[in-house]
């Protein structure tokens, strides 16, 4: 296991978008665009996922019973997916906002 560390930028917790307006917006894509992720979409997306939003209390930006927060966030980058970012499986660790390296390497094929 490699333990490289990658700090992530902070997450913008003010939004841009009414959640009514991100609903009635939603649609299915199946053409992406061939560029990479910027490292602050990646880092908006993982915080969205578990990130904390009251230090303090240590609340998280999902609900857990018993704020035992059970689930583990992995992140599988594939290469030229993510600016910044190399090819690997990378695990985010909620305390420090951070993605750290668990398997170097292009595991997109083998996961599908």
């Amino acid at each position: 296991m490699n333990t490289r560390q990658i700090s992530l930028p902070p997450p913008d917790k003010k939004g841009g978008m009414s959640l009514a307006e991100a609903i009635s917006g939603r649609e299915s894509i199946r053409d992406f665009a061939p560029k990479p992720l910027s490292l602050s979409q990646l880092s908006q997306m993982l915080w969205a996922t578990q990130g904390i939003t009251d230090a303090s209390w240590g609340r998280r930006a999902v609900p857990s019973a018993g704020a035992t927060y059970p689930l583990e966030i992995f992140a599988l980058c594939g290469e030229n997916c993510v600016e910044k970012v190399g090819a690997g499986i990378y695990h985010y660790d909620v305390a420090s906002h951070s993605l750290t390296l668990f398997y170097k390497g292009d595991f997109r094929r083998e996961l599908a």
